[in-house]
Order: structure tokens, then sequence, then C-alpha cells
């Protein structure tokens, strides 16, 4: 199958996550002061290797005598495994976004006819809002294209389970809110126990559906920390670079670079990028600037 060019320029997921993670740590803000929520969450997240299920442990002869039998457990072993390690690993960037909203709810100021009804959103629906005036150039490259690609996992799962959804605004589904609202809904599946669980591609009939689902989670995992990016470039008011690169320790990096050049003649230096924005909305890219291409040389 062919490789998706724009998909191709991705950074690992739980790379992705850890570079996000400690970039959290070097926003500022006068209305909210605990970026290391969003940051403890996403290291978490980016620190999970396996959640390990193990169907053959209380397995009986037949793990031992039938070969069907013992396959079969492998098989949900191998697939359950996986599928819960995606899953979980979406719940802790959840986690991330949901004190991202705290962070972004601060910022949202109540219409008269709010005031005039004594009526207050909460800090979801606060944020989702406020991400309708996000500025185009505070969105991570290629932002859209990777809102489509969960839109369209959404849409294979919708057709197959029909779900109860819930909205907060009937966005189309080119609108840079409507990503939020797959994420949203796919969270309370998960929370209310609606999500199926049970796929093993080895079975007969579920292969499709695992895959969808796996990919789903996947997918909404690294848009998750998309819209987080967005968010934090949108409303802190300042990023500390000379502190985030002290971190990395940028100075020994450059100090480095004949070595490097000898060791590798293709070697090219990162250089500082010049605005927070121009970091964070090339975070998630595998030639983007960020703490692990530094710090691990």
């Amino acid at each position: 199958m062919k490789k998706c060019p724009v998909c191709e320029q991705l950074n690992s997921l739980d790379n992705h996550l850890y570079e996000l993670s400690i970039a959290c740590e070097y926003f500022k803000s006068e209305k909210y002061s605990n970026f290391s929520n969003i940051s403890e969450w996403l290291k978490l997240s980016a620190y999970l290797d396996e959640v390990l299920i193990t169907p053959e442990k209380y397995a009986g002869s037949d793990l031992i005598w039938c070969r069907p039998a013992a396959e079969a457990y492998q098989a949900e072993r191998i697939h359950y495994s996986r599928y819960s390690t995606a899953l979980t690993r979406f719940l802790y960037t959840s986690n991330a976004l949901e004190e991202t909203y705290r962070f972004a709810s601060t910022y949202y100021s109540l219409s008269p006819k709010e005031i005039k009804d004594n009526r207050e959103f909460n800090d979801s629906k606060k944020s989702v809002l406020l991400f309708e005036n996000t500025r185009e150039n505070n969105l991570p490259k290629d932002f859209y294209h990777h809102c489509e690609n969960l839109f369209l996992k959404f849409e294979t799962y919708k057709k197959e389970y029909n779900p109860k959804i819930s909205i907060i605004k009937n966005y189309p589904s080119n609108h840079k809110c409507h990503g939020l609202h797959i994420v949203r809904n796919l969270r309370n599946f998960i929370a209310h126990g609606t999500i199926p669980i049970n796929l093993v591609p080895e079975y007969y009939g579920a292969a499709e559906m695992w895959h969808v689902l796996h990919g789903l989670l996947i997918s909404a995992t690294r848009v998750t920390a998309l819209y987080i990016q967005s968010f934090l470039l949108e409303f802190s008011d300042k990023f500390d670079m000379n502190t985030y690169l002290q971190r990395m320790d940028y100075e020994y990096y450059l100090e480095r670079q004949d070595d490097m050049l000898e060791d590798d003649p293709e070697h090219v230096t990162l250089e500082v990028p010049s605005s927070a924005q121009q970091l964070i909305t090339r975070l998630h890219l595998s030639d983007g600037f960020g703490y692990l291409k530094i710090a691990t040389y």
C-alpha cells in the first residue's frame, strides 16, 4: 500500500507526545499556572509502552494440547494488548486536553445573554467556542489533513455501530472545531463503556473493524495533541524559549557539531526556531526542532 506523503512526515506518536509534554512546561499565562498538569498527562501517555493482556492466565489444558486453542489465546493476547494500549494512550492524552480546556476557558467572556439567563458553559464548551476564532497560523502544519483522516475513520465506525452522538455545535466536517467534537464523543464512548472491545482480527468478520477502531484511537490521540498545541499557542502569554533551550543543553549541541559531521557527513545542524509559533506548529514532524533531537542526539 502506498504511504501518504503527508503522514510520512510525522514523528512517532510517543515521541510527539513527549516533545509536547516538555514544551508545555515553558508556556506562561497570567490566568493559569498549571501547565505542568497538561505536561504530566502527556508524559504518561508517551511513557506508556504496552498494556499487557494475558487471556492464557486462566486457560485450561487446551492451551497445551490444542493448537487452535493456543493460537486463539495468542491472537487475543496480541490484539487485546495492542487495542488496550491505544485506548489507554488516548485516554491519557484526552485528560491532557481536559486540563488544556481549564486553561483556555479562563479567556472566555460571558455574553450579555448568558449573563441575563444566568447560564455558564462548562470548560470544554467554552474552549470549543473559543477555538472557533483560533488563528490559522497557530494551527499545526497539515492540521486539516490529520483531522480529515480522523473524520473518515470515525464515519466508518459510526456506520457500523450507530453510536449516540452528542454535539456542542453542529460544525461542518471541514471546520477547525469538528475534530474536537469527534474526540469528545470518542472519549464519552469509552467512559460509558459503549465502544467495542472484543474484536480480534483472526476471528471471522472482525478484521476490518478491529483495524478501523485501532486506527481511530491512534488518529484521535494524534489530533488531540495537535489541538493542545494550537490552544497553547493561541492563548498563552509567553513561551520561555531560553529556558527551553537550556533544558536541552543547546549550546553543548552546537559545540559538538564537528564531531557530529565526522560521524555523519550528511548531518544538518538544527537551528533555533524564530518563534514559539514556528516551534510548536512543527513539533509533531520528524524534521521539526525539539528536545529529543537535541538532548538525546
